[in-house]
Order: structure tokens, then C-alpha cells, then sequence
């Protein structure tokens, strides 16, 4: 499976590009697209959402369009983008500390409600959609349940419709253990646990359910991207002078156990009962005090936190692909890089992708869609195609019976597109309906 990634920048010719991870051929571009760092995200595979850099507006675009699709506008500006994994709903911070929450299908604004008290600086979906986690410039990471958010009546009503009036919403749980202002939200594929990084110069694990605190990692360099590959074997942050700390959780792990484990003696084997100490969290069976690093690692034999080097200015997103093996950065260098991940070595450096100079990196770099890559293959963008020779000039030669068949290859293909869309908009349909009816029953009960 080739993995693609989604490049935005906040500055230049408002131009997204999308690359391929290892070889950083341009594949296709989005126009129009002038965003943050985590202010774009996909929907279900078949489009991008991004919020604008100026203003209040809001473009979406499908795969294989250059042109947005739509535009519109929020009720505020927008930071931080998140989408569930089914692209039913969509999640948008304001830079009032507000989060709004829509519809993705028909664009219904469900709910608007206070979750910090400054701006909203970074949001993630639970890998389910049952969750949102906000982290906001005031330093709070909490947890909000998308089944309350949803519900009419959960919290308090809603009032004045289009987001201009007041709503709250209790959040599941939420944490000040940063001391300034949060940067970016990693929620883990298994569901089990967040990470957080903030410009206190820590990474932050949680447990997803209760909010405790797991795991705190100390950096030498204010942090402003963090992720963990699926496995969760690694954690990776992007510190602000362009270096990437890399922190094996499976040998911190082991070495906390160790400091904790219990001693023989003649007597047998004594173990410490930790049970009840709010440090100790039996999903990771392990206590993980405050872990702090200043500076390089100890080499290939994995202790301590290990460092990779190459970007020169502060590395704004991280991603990991689907087989844990590469790392996919970017840095407001204006530089790419994918990395090895078990030798921490560059494999490819692509340069001056995004037009101008200014913050580069999408929400989720690594898309790892195979959909996304046909859908821009089979709308003609000037991919190479895998079978070779398929390009611009491969039409030279050929008759006009065999231009009408691929034609008509191609429209029955789109036809087909439309139709799966249109089901999967029907179940989705049907889908709501019955979380809206679970939401009444519990409610009820």
C-alpha cells in the first residue's frame, strides 16, 4: 500500500500538495488552501476540510479536484480541525476558546459550547468518534462525550441557533498538568490512551477514560508536535529548534517495572502493593513517574531519549504510517522528511513543496489511504500511473475507438463512485437515527 501525504502551508500561493512518502513525487494540489498546522483534516477518505488562515471561512475539496468544492464560513475563526473516522461529524476550535461541532452530511451546526478559556489550540477525535479531546492555549487538556454533544437535551439546551448563543457541555474529564499552552493531540489507534504536547517542554500520555495521567516526559526544547506509531512502541514530539525526540514506551516501561519490582529474600517474593497510588495504572501495569531527558540518546541500544536531527526550524507535524516504519515530519523550514524509524535515519528529504515561506504541515500528514490515491488517480491529475507510460504523452499513437473506451471505463467508474457515496451517505443517515434513539433510551432509563 503506497502512503500519501497532504502538505498545507499558512503562507505563499495558498497551494496544498500532495506527495507520496518515500519517493516525494508530487502526486496532486490543492488550490486555494492557505491553513495552520492541524487546521486540516480528512473526511472518510473522499475529501479535505481546511480552515483558512484569514478570516472565517472554511473551504472543502474532494479528492482529485484542485478547485474547493465548497466554501463557507463559521461563526469565528477557526484554529484546529478534527473529523470522526467516518466523516460524520466535524470539530472546529475558535479562537475564543469555543468548540462547534457540525454535521458533516447536511452541515447542521449540533452544538456550540464553552471548553476553554482561551483560544482552542488543538483537537482529536477518539478513534471510535465517541470522544473529542480539546487542548486550549490555557493550558487544559480535556475529554468531551460526542453522545451528550449530539443529544438535544444533553447539558444545558441549546439556545440561538448558528452558534451566537450560549451552550455548555460537561466535559467527561479534564486536566491541568501543563503549565502552558497545549500544541498538539495525539489519539492512539487502539483507543486506549492520548498524548499531549505543550510549550512547557513536556509530553503527556493519559488514559482515555479517566484522565489520569500515564506517562510525563520532559524535553530539552518547547514541543509543538507530538504522535505515536499504531503499535505505540514509540512515542515521537517536534520540539521548536527542529528536533525530533524519539522515546521507546516499550523500554521506559520495562525500566519503571524494574524500579518497582519486588525483592527477593529468603523469606519468598515481596511485592509492593501500589494499587491504590493514583500513579498506577494497571492498563500499562506500571508506575510511570515524571521522565526527564536532557538531550541525546544512548545509540542503537534504545535508552534514554533519542533525538533525529536534519530539520532547522521548528517541526510542526508528525505522522506515522500504517506499518510503524516511517515517521513523516514537517517543519516550518519548509522542508518534508520521512525518517526510518528503527534506524532514526532520513530516508527522503523533499524541499519546496508548499509555494512560499511560512508554517508547513497538514493535521495527519500521513494519509495512508488507498481510496484517496485512486480517486486522484482515476480524475487524471498528471499521476504516473503504477503500470508506467500512462502519462501525458501516452495517448500519442492510439486510436480514437480505444480513447472512447477508456472514456467510458472511466464514467462507468465514476457512476459507480457516486452510487457507493450515495450509500454510504443512506447508512450514515440511518446510523444517526439510531444513536440519536440510543441517546432518548439512555436518557430515559
Amino acid at each position: 500500500m503506497r502512503e500519501v501525504a497532504l502538505l498545507t502551508s499558512s503562507a505563499g500561493d495558498g497551494l496544498a500538495t500532495v506527495v507520496d512518502v518515500l519517493t516525494g513525487t508530487q502526486l496532486s494540489s490543492l488550490k486555494h488552501c492557505s491553513s495552520q498546522p492541524g487546521s486540516t483534516a480528512l473526511i472518510a477518505g473522499d475529501f479535505v476540510v481546511s480552515a483558512q488562515v484569514k478570516g472565517t471561512a472554511v473551504h472543502f475539496w474532494a479528492w482529485g479536484t484542485e478547485q474547493p468544492r465548497l466554501k463557507c464560513h463559521a461563526p469565528e475563526k477557526l484554529g484546529p480541525l478534527a473529523v470522526t473516522g467516518d466523516g460524520w461529524l466535524c470539530a472546529g476550535g475558535g479562537v475564543s476558546g469555543r468548540v462547534y461541532l457540525w454535521e458533516v452530511s447536511s452541515g447542521t451546526l449540533l452544538r456550540a459550547w464553552d471548553a476553554h478559556y482561551k483560544a482552542v489550540s488543538a483537537l482529536a477525535f477518539s478513534p471510535d468518534g465517541c470522544f473529542l479531546y480539546s487542548g486550549g492555549e490555557d493550558a487544559m487538556v480535556s475529554s468531551w462525550n460526542m453522545l451528550a454533544a449530539v443529544d438535544p437535551d444533553g447539558g444545558e439546551a441549546f439556545k440561538g441557533g448558528g452558534g451566537g448563543g450560549k451552550s455548555s457541555l460537561p466535559a467527561t474529564w479534564t486536566s491541568s498538568e501543563h503549565s502552558l499552552p497545549v500544541t498538539c493531540l495525539h489519539a492512539a489507534k487502539a483507543g486506549g490512551r492520548v498524548y499531549s504536547c505543550s510549550l512547557d517542554r513536556t509530553a503527556k500520555a493519559w488514559d482515555s477514560c479517566s484522565g489520569r495521567l500515564l506517562l510525563s516526559v520532559t524535553c530539552p526544547a518547547f514541543l509543538k508536535a507530538v504522535a505515536a506509531d499504531p503499535a505505540e512502541a514509540f512515542l515521537f514530539a517536534g520540539g521548536g529548534g527542529g528536533t525530533i525526540f524519539q522515546l521507546d514506551i516499550s523500554a521506559t516501561a520495562v525500566a519503571a517495572t524494574a524500579s518497582n519490582a519486588a525483592v527477593a529474600s529468603s523469606g519468598g517474593l515481596q511485592i509492593e502493593e501500589e494499587a491504590d497510588s493514583e500513579e498506577h495504572d494497571p492498563s500499562w501495569g506500571l508506575r510511570l513517574p515524571e521522565a526527564s531527558f536532557g538531550g541525546g540518546g544512548s545509540g542503537a541500544d534504545g535508552g534514554g531519549l533519542q533525538e533525529l536531527h536534519g530539520h532547522e526550524k521548528a517541526v510542526t507535524s508528525l505522522s506515522v504510517t500504517a506499518d510503524s516504519s516511517v515517521l513523516v515530519s514537517s517543519s516550518e523550514d519548509g522542508t518534508v522528511r520521512s525518517w526510518h524509524v528503527a534506524s532514526r535515519q532520513c530516508v527522503q528529504k523533499t524541499e519546496g513543496v508548499v509555494g512560499g515561506k511560512g508554517e508547513t504541515g497538514g493535521s495527519a500528514p500521513t494519509l495512508g489511504v488507498r481510496a484517496a490515491l485512486e480517486a486522484i488517480q482515476g480524475r487524471g491529475l498528471g499521476m504516473q500511473s503504477s503500470r508506467g507510460g500512462d502519462g501525458a504523452a501516452a495517448g500519442e499513437g492510439r486510436g480514437e475507438g480505444e480513447e472512447g473506451e477508456r472514456a467510458a471505463k472511466v464514467a462507468k467508474l465514476e457512476g459507480e463512485i457516486e452510487r457507493l457515496r450515495s450509500e454510504n451517505l443512506r447508512w450514515q443517515q440511518v446510523n444517526n437515527t439510531l444513536f440519536q434513539k440510543l441517546g432518548a433510551a439512555n436518557k430515559t432509563a
